[in-house]
């Protein structure tokens, strides 16, 4: 395995046209899958990593996938103690999206003119910080659609599905970004463009307002469970029509049968434990607001109906010892 020095000389002042360098932030199970099929399609993947660091430095990550099972070896490890000093091509963000973490502030060093910033994470809204702390940046928005997670240090298991969605922020698809579809595509992972990247975000959402805070506020529960629980079936019936109002709203209707088929898929899913509900059960902090509240505010704003969202978002609140 490369130094992390040998890593940024290695990559320095390589063309957009031809990416090389990516630092993956967040070596979780999206960063982790990923990352191991760009570096499968010829790129140079360095990650980094906080409570298994020093397992995947040694070891590597053992990935067991419905594309294959592998070990994935970064170019480099580090932490984002350890963030280097010279830029990368692709800074691809897989961590959580949680506003407390200030990510946007810490990563200035490592974004230069020739930089894209990846964020390759949940919610909505999320974009605005990193548009006001980089303005002459190049953003690009991403979206996975993907049943995985990190059961143990060092191990992904990634379990249904695996589809992602680019597009630069606001809008377009640029050369820079056909490039990492490309790439990503060349190693079979289902992947395509969007000129209009706020609404697949919105279709996601559809899902994950839901979803997300029902499997934990509902004790725990699968999304078979949810579906089959006629109170929660109902309420996330509820929730979604709430996201499909503000979508329709923002500018950005989704199709009729939107809610239909992501329950249909849903039911047709492996029975599926959230990444919400894993991180709840691990003790870590939760996507509330990028799940549900950036969603609420947005409801307040447009003077659309939120109050299925409302009572999940107080409910997730309320949980002791968790922070959101």
């Amino acid at each position: 395995m490369l130094s992390f020095q040998k890593f940024i000389k290695k990559n320095m002042g390589l063309s957009s046209k031809s990416p090389q360098s990516v630092l993956v932030l967040g070596a979780g199970a999206i960063g982790s899958l990923f990352g191991w099929k760009l570096a499968q399609a010829g790129l140079d993947v360095c990650v980094t990593a906080r409570s298994d660091y020093k397992h995947i430095k040694q070891k590597g990550i053992q990935i067991q996938s419905i594309w294959g099972n592998d070990t994935f070896v970064p170019s480099a490890v580090t932490t984002l103690d350890e963030l280097p000093l010279k830029p990368v091509d692709y800074l691809l963000i897989s961590t959580k999206s949680i506003p407390a973490y200030n990510l946007h502030s810490k990563i200035k060093h490592l974004v230069s003119k020739g930089t894209s910033i990846v964020l390759l994470q949940n919610g909505i809204g999320i974009e605005n910080e990193f548009a006001l702390t980089f303005p002459q940046s190049h953003i690009i928005s991403g979206l996975a659609f993907v049943c995985v997670t990190k059961t143990k240090p060092g191990l992904v298991e990634h379990k249904d599905y695996g589809r992602l969605v680019f597009g630069d922020f606001p809008t377009e698809v640029s050369g820079k970004t056909q490039s990492l579809i490309d790439a990503f595509s060349s190693v079979n992972v289902p992947c395509k463009g969007s000129t209009t990247i706020q609404r697949e975000r919105w279709k996601k959402l559809l899902w994950n307002a839901p979803f997300n805070p029902i499997s934990v506020v509902g004790g725990g529960i699968s999304t078979k469970e949810i579906l089959e629980n006629e109170t929660t079936f109902s309420l996330t019936k509820k929730v979604m029509s709430e996201v499909f109002n503000l979508a329709k709203a923002d500018g950005y209707p989704l199709s009729d049968n939107a809610i239909e088929r992501n329950i249909d898929d849903t039911k047709l899913m492996v029975p599926y434990k959230t990444s919400m509900l894993i991180d709840y059960e691990h003790k870590r902090e939760l996507e509330t607001e990028v799940i549900l509240g950036n969603a609420i505010r947005l409801g307040k704003k447009f003077g659309v109906e939120t109050t299925g969202m409302q009572s999940l978002y107080q409910q997730l609140l309320d949980i002791p010892t968790i922070k959101s």
